[in-house]
């Protein structure tokens, strides 16, 4: 499922996956964002099994959906086709 959301007065497009058990802007747009910090280095699986390393994170991102409001933490990764997920 794919959500319209703003995060930091961006509009973005974030991708819902209910197996994620993190949530991940993409590195373009963690280059317009606030706050983004560097991290140690985590590896996270992608779906075919590999490990990408992570390394930055936007903590307590505030973001909204359809008129409700949000705060994540967000680890920055390569995610190409939608701007979060």
């Amino acid at each position: 499922m794919k959500l319209k959301v703003q995060l930091q007065g961006q509009l973005m497009i974030f991708l819902v996956d209910s197996g994620s058990t993190h949530s991940f802007v993409d590195c373009a747009v963690a280059g317009k964002l606030q706050g983004v910090i560097p991290t140690p280095v985590s590896m996270v699986k992608v779906a075919n099994g590999s490990l990408v390393p992570c390394s930055q994170q936007l903590q307590k991102g505030q973001w909204y959906c359809a008129g409700y409001e949000f705060v994540s933490d967000f680890n920055v990764f390569p995610l190409g086709s939608y701007d979060g997920l």
